[in-house]
């Protein structure tokens, strides 16, 4: 069987910017690690994120040992970016598009979170549009999936109303007993919206 060959990208100097806003994706760095551990400290914002839970007192070194492991997935299995704001002194107030890639298949699961004091305000829809136009354009994929609790009416409304593609929900039963939704998005239905 041949290695499955795929776009590269430094991690050192990768950067997406955020058409028409002052939003950059880029690589997570250790310096984010504070910040990372401060956005899972908050409980309104990992209140639909099952999987952070739990994890409100990591401490900085626990989430700098965590950036490592992603770092080493960088171009293998995960393109992990966070959100920058560059009209607020380049301050992260988000992450997560482009995780978990299955470069044979050519899908990504994918998600984000937002800080929730800047809910509502089109963050989550611009940056997604972003990496999904990225996902589908650059990288070639076919499909991106995102999952989200159906108690997250915000980011269930972003997802079937507010990107370029309007996506149709799923539901179902996780194994913890919590109900979610599903939505796929794919590269044909992407390109065709963007025409």
């Amino acid at each position: 069987m041949s290695a499955t060959t795929h776009p590269t990208f430094d991690n050192a100097t990768f950067t997406l910017p955020v058409a028409g806003t002052t939003l950059v994706l880029r690589p997570v760095q250790l310096a984010d690690a504070p910040n990372l551990r401060d956005r899972c400290a908050d409980p309104l914002n990992v209140r639909f994120l099952p999987h952070l839970q739990g994890k409100e007192n990591q401490t900085v070194a626990e989430v700098e040992a965590w950036i490592k492991t992603v770092q080493a997935g960088w171009n293998k299995d995960s393109l992990f970016l966070v959100i920058i704001d560059t009209a607020d002194e380049g301050r992260v107030i988000g992450e997560g598009p482009l995780g978990y890639i299955n470069w044979e298949k050519k899908e990504c699961e994918s998600g984000i979170m937002i800080d929730h004091q800047l809910a509502g305000r089109g963050i989550a829809t611009q940056a997604l549009n972003a990496s999904m136009d990225f996902a589908f354009k650059e990288l070639g994929l076919e499909k991106v999936k995102y999952g989200t609790m159906q108690e997250n009416k915000g980011m269930v409304k972003v997802l079937s109303e507010k990107l370029r593609v309007k996506g149709r929900p799923e539901g179902r039963a996780r194994k913890d007993g919590l109900e979610e939704f599903n939505f796929v998005f794919t590269r044909e239905e992407w390109l065709a919206a963007c025409k």
